[in-house]
């Protein structure tokens, strides 16, 4: 599998613009996403990230219990980009489509007995943030 170049010039300097200007905000640097090539693979991603959820869970996987619906929506999200641009190493399969196996690397996921940003995290090399609205803003 060959990884995906991202659209874009990532030398652009107004990309990600961390600071507002004027008195001191912080900003998330957050963008629309480019849907073509949001999430790309090498070959290397699934070794560390399994090594950083099994020696350091605590510090890389935290989630509140009411963010579940949205973690849930960013698992279908991840699941239907990964199968749509890579069906020959991504496949859903089961009765409920409840299972994924990644055939690059022979791991099948029973998604109903994982937790869904998880799987997503499993899934992808990519970290993953589920932002909740809190009056005007959204926190982590």
């Amino acid at each position: 599998m060959q990884p995906k170049e991202p659209a874009g010039d990532p030398n652009e300097a107004n990309l990600r613009r961390l600071f507002k200007a004027g008195e001191y905000h912080m900003t998330m640097g957050l963008r629309k996403l480019d849907k073509e090539s949001w999430l790309t693979m090498d070959d290397s991603y699934h070794q560390l990230r399994a090594e950083l959820l099994t020696e350091s869970k605590s510090k890389v996987f935290q989630y509140l219990p009411r963010s579940e619906p949205a973690c849930r929506e960013a698992l279908e999200v991840v699941l239907d980009f990964l199968t749509e641009t890579w069906p020959n190493v991504f496949k859903r399969f089961g009765a409920n489509n409840n299972f994924v196996r990644n055939k690059n690397t022979g791991e099948k996921l029973n998604l109903d007995e994982i937790h869904p940003l998880k799987a997503a995290a499993m899934l992808a090399d990519e970290d993953f943030n589920i932002l909740e609205k809190s009056g005007k803003d959204y926190v982590l």
